[in-house]
């Protein structure tokens, strides 16, 4: 299958079904030159919209992004889930509880990675107010130092 934007095969559904720009507007709730812009590429979609433009050519999300090279990741990440909630549900209770703690293993790193990536910002953060009282406390005996040099050149 070769690919094809989602508003490309669209376009081509509401013109096989004699469906106008005007008439997807009205029942979109939008202009009919916002309908052409988003129907032609150049303004994107929200997912609202693109659910209604879905809905009225009575297919679903999925069928009007296939091949649509924008969301090929998504559709692979979405294939690959339900392969795996497939297979898992055919998986004994055993194989079920393997892969619970395996996931319980991963979350508990991704929350110490998490942790630690928070101590690094708060010691940066530490380390930059730091230099900022060193800035000030500097800043302020220059200027003791320039008030004097002023004193000094004015005897």
């Amino acid at each position: 299958m070769k690919n094809e934007m989602w508003y490309t095969k669209a376009k081509k559904m509401f013109r096989s079904r004699k469906i106008t720009m005007q008439q997807l507007g009205d029942e979109m709730g939008l202009h009919k030159s916002t309908i052409c812009l988003k129907l032609n590429g150049k303004v994107d979609c929200d997912s609202g919209e693109l659910m209604a433009i879905a809905s009225i050519l009575d297919i679903t999300i999925d069928q009007l992004l296939a091949n649509d090279p924008r969301y090929a990741e998504h559709s692979k990440n979405k294939m690959q889930a339900n392969l795996f909630i497939n297979g898992y549900a055919q998986l004994n209770d055993e194989q079920k509880q393997t892969i619970s703690d395996w996931l319980g293993r991963i979350e508990d790193e991704k929350e110490n990675e998490d942790r630690e990536k928070i101590k690094v910002i708060e010691q940066r953060k530490k380390n930059s107010d730091e230099i900022n009282e060193l800035k000030r406390v500097h800043n302020a005996e220059m200027q003791k130092l320039k008030n004097k040099q002023t004193k000094l050149a004015r005897r």
